[in-house]
């Protein structure tokens, strides 16, 4: 239940960060939400650049040292947002994957 909750926390915050930037800003892409351990892009790499840009002393999320979060079922995402994004990052059916078993994988 508690992955569910937090899936369910990630999809509205990503629309609603999408909802936000489209009311100020017109004519913008955005890709889907990806996370750090999804196809490519590794799990400690992307959780640093994430962190790193997110301003420490108002988290209430933290990073171990093998970059798993506490709390557990926290999630972190990035979005690429601007003018002609490259629709193909951030898809759900990554055509560059090399990951046989996700559960996104289409052939």
């Amino acid at each position: 239940i508690a992955s569910h909750a937090a899936e369910e926390v990630a999809v509205w915050m990503y629309r609603a960060i999408i909802r936000d930037i489209s009311e100020d800003i017109e004519d913008l892409d955005f890709t889907n939400r990806f996370s750090p351990g999804y196809c490519q892009w590794s799990l400690a790499g992307g959780q640093k650049v994430i962190f790193n840009l997110l301003p420490s002393d108002i988290l209430r999320v933290k990073l171990s040292k093998s970059m798993m979060m506490i709390p557990r079922k926290s999630v972190s995402f990035a979005v690429n947002i601007g003018k002609e994004v490259d629709m193909e990052l951030g898809l759900k059916e990554c055509p560059t994957c090399d990951l046989q078993d996700c559960s996104f994988r289409r052939d």
